[in-house]
C-alpha cells in the first residue's frame, strides 16, 4: 500500500478542489492501540509540512487560505483514534489548519 501509516514521511495526496488546496491522508487500516503512534507520526509530518512553511513555498497561490487536511478512513474511528482526532482537531484550529475526515470514501 502506498498510502497511510505504512509511509509516515509521505504526503499521500495534494489536490485542489473548489479553489482550495487539500492534503489528503488515506488510511485504509483501522486505527487502534496497535498503530495509533504511527498514525500520530503521519499526521505530525503533515503538520510539519504546513507549519514549517513548505506548503506555502510549494503552493504560494494558497498562502492566504487556511491549510486543510482531510483524512479518508476506511473504517469509522473509535476508541483511542476518536479521542486523538477530537484533541488534534482543536489543536489544528489553533494553528489555522482545518482538519476533517470522511469514512468509506
Amino acid at each position: 500500500m502506498k498510502f497511510g501509516t505504512c509511509h509516515p514521511g509521505k504526503i499521500d495526496i495534494i489536490s485542489e478542489r473548489d479553489g482550495k488546496l487539500f492534503l489528503f491522508l488515506v488510511q485504509a487500516d483501522d486505527v487502534d492501540e496497535s498503530n495509533i503512534s504511527q498514525f500520530q507520526e503521519k499526521l505530525n509530518n503533515y503538520l510539519a509540512f504546513i507549519l514549517d512553511g513548505q506548503l506555502d513555498t510549494e503552493f504560494p497561490k494558497y498562502q492566504m487560505q487556511p491549510a486543510r487536511i482531510e483524512i479518508n478512513f476506511r473504517f469509522e474511528p473509535t476508541g483511542i483514534a476518536r479521542e486523538f482526532l477530537d484533541i488534534v482537531t482543536i489543536k489544528c484550529l489553533e494553528e489555522d489548519v482545518i482538519l476533517t475526515y470522511t469514512v468509506g470514501a
